[in-house]
């Protein structure tokens, strides 16, 4: 044969992978419009380069600290004692408690003869502003000084860049509180006025702040996905938002006990459960609890307690993410395992436990690594 007819091995050698790429580019145009389409398309172009997905990040705990971060007493708006919300905390199991009164930090030396070597206070606050009549709070948690508030913003994007500012010059966590109260918040306003790392209040036990939203409006959970979708670092918290011990009519709030956080590691002590929950090393529940939470490479594990509980891994979006394969259910002891191994196409994924009365657990998402 003419050697000027002859193909060069160098060019059939990029015809495959330049064709595949093409029809990788040509199919993620078609499929962009949803979560799942997005997902498989990144996949097939993992697949397609040799890329490996993995998570970003490491994980791998046993042990868990129980903590009430959203709770008054009669220094705000609550009805009974801070003495009394503190001691019941202290005297039901958790570990740790934050009373966060309007407008007014609560600096845990203050009650240091009611805490011990099992059961620590965290300094408080829930800073409290609206925009244009809506209530915009913020938990500053962990804060050096009191934040403040009573301002009445034009918009509310900027009502939450302003204070988290504010919560951050006093070296404290800013915790997003009930988005859905007032209907306040929306995913536009959180995305654009929220920065940096923060917790976000995915459920509340309080009966006004409409956490699972209504026919116009998406849940709090719902609303958090969308934010986790555009970037954002928010760990989940659920909350009592207490406001009185016993629960009776017209008592003007939930009582406590209802919603919790737990974080990561076992030393009760204020400096190690601030820097826990700024680390986002913590899940959420109203019930569920879970034994344990590995994330390893491409797998991601979850471990509970109830052999009657469903597990289930979701993505962008909030998109429930395929059970088969490669999820796997396994038992061992009195603990009952499900685990998620990435396909490839993930850009995040975080875990909700489902208990058989409707209770929940929530996982921080965890982030997978750019193909």
């Amino acid at each position: 044969m003419n050697d000027a007819l002859r193909f060069p091995l160098w060019r059939k050698r990029l015809v495959l992978p330049l064709l595949l790429l093409a029809v990788t580019a040509a199919f993620a145009v078609q499929t962009e419009r949803t979560p799942a389409g997005r997902r498989v398309a990144r996949a097939v172009y993992r697949k397609v380069t040799g890329g490996q997905a993995r998570f970003t990040e490491q994980v791998s705990v046993r042990e868990f600290q129980r903590g009430s971060l959203h709770a008054h007493s009669k220094r705000s708006d609550g009805k009974a004692t801070i003495e009394q919300m503190v001691a019941w905390y202290r005297d039901h199991g958790y570990q740790f408690a934050a009373m966060t009164e309007h407008n007014k930090r609560v600096d845990p030396d203050e009650l240091a003869s009611m805490q011990n070597n099992h059961f620590v206070l965290i300094p408080g606050e829930e800073v409290t502003n609206s925009s244009r009549g809506s209530p915009i709070h913020v938990n500053a948690l962990c804060a050096r000084a009191t934040v403040g508030g009573g301002v009445d913003f034009n918009d509310p994007a900027e009502a939450l860049l302003r204070v988290f500012e504010q919560v951050r010059a006093h070296d404290g966590l800013p915790l997003l509180n009930h988005p859905n109260y007032g209907w306040a918040l929306d995913a536009d306003d959180i995305a654009n006025g929220a920065r940096g790392y923060y917790l976000f209040e995915v459920w509340s036990a309080h009966p006004e702040v409409n956490t699972a939203g209504d026919a116009e409006h998406p849940s709090a959970e719902a609303i958090w996905d969308a934010v986790l979708s555009r970037g954002a670092n928010a760990a989940p918290a659920a909350v009592d938002d207490a406001h009185q011990i016993v629960d009776n009519p017209g008592g003007g709030g939930s009582t406590p006990g209802r919603g919790w956080v737990e974080t990561f590691g076992g030393e009760t002590s204020r400096a190690a459960i601030c820097q826990a929950l700024g680390a986002g090393r913590l899940y959420a529940s109203n019930g569920p609890r879970l034994t344990s939470l590995t994330i390893e490479g491409d797998s991601f594990t979850v471990g509970v307690d109830d052999p009657s509980a469903a597990v289930a891994f979701l993505g962008e979006s909030g998109e429930t993410l395929p059970a088969s394969p490669p999820f796997a259910v396994a038992s061992s002891g009195r603990e009952h395992l499900f685990r998620y191994r990435l396909h490839g196409g993930e850009t995040l994924v975080r875990a909700r436990v489902l208990a058989q009365d409707s209770r929940r657990a929530w996982t921080p998402a965890y982030r997978v690594a750019a193909p």
